[in-house]
């Protein structure tokens, strides 16, 4: 029936459980109440709101009322105003206004420029080029020549070893280190140096070149 405008009006003096029940109020879009008795009659119209201040039975007096509909979701206490029935057909309906549509930017238009005048040619791109130049990669040097390694001899790797020996010389398990020979070798090796004179014995089992101990006797 709202569809077509029809709208039903129910009012009682005792609100009650068995004079509104659930299903009739659940149909009720608004709800005028004014002052009530009893705190239970409160709750038979608004139910669980009066925990939320809807209690019409705390209202000063008569006149005042509480209004729940879709504009008045607060409790605020109201007052009523009588009106005889002539000045009530004087009202005019209330109609709801309709939305506002929402405004539409405006866009500003857009400037004018003037009309872009061509530069003319010069030397410069004349000059100018999107060729891209290839850049030589640079010139991987020569490698050197590898050079023949030639091996010492064992009396020459134990000549090179003696000549930076100490004043005390040299043992024949040294010479084993820094030649990287052979025990045997060293031996033989020695054996041949102090046949030629070249290295002597200084000590114990210890050797150094001839030369370093005529220069040591000559000092």
């Amino acid at each position: 029936a709202r569809a077509f405008g029809i709208y039903l009006w129910w009012a009682t003096q005792f609100p009650k459980g068995t004079n509104l029940p659930t299903e009739l109020r659940s149909q009720m879009s608004a709800l005028v109440a004014l002052k009530m008795r009893r705190q239970s009659e409160s709750r038979v119209v608004f139910e669980d709101l009066t925990k939320e201040g809807w209690t019409p039975h705390r209202l000063p007096g008569k006149g005042w009322l509480m209004l729940l509909d879709d504009e008045h979701q607060d409790p605020e206490e109201s007052r009523a105003a009588w009106i005889s029935e002539t000045e009530f057909r004087k009202l005019k309906p209330y109609e709801r206004p309709a939305p506002a549509a929402p405004a539409q930017p405006v866009v500003p238009p857009m400037p004018t420029y003037p009309p872009t005048v061509p530069a003319a040619d010069t030397a410069m791109d004349e000059a100018v080029s999107l060729t891209k130049t290839r850049v030589p990669a640079p010139a991987e040097p020569e490698p050197e020549p590898e050079r023949e390694l030639v091996e010492l001899s064992v009396p020459d790797a134990i000549r090179a070893a003696l000549a930076d020996a100490p004043a005390t010389g040299m043992s024949a398990a040294e010479l084993v280190v820094a030649t990287g020979r052979g025990k045997s070798q060293v031996y033989a090796g020695l054996q041949e140096l102090t046949d030629d004179e070249a290295a002597v014995k200084v000590g114990r089992g210890r050797y150094v070149l001839a030369s370093a101990e005529a220069g040591e006797a000559t000092a």
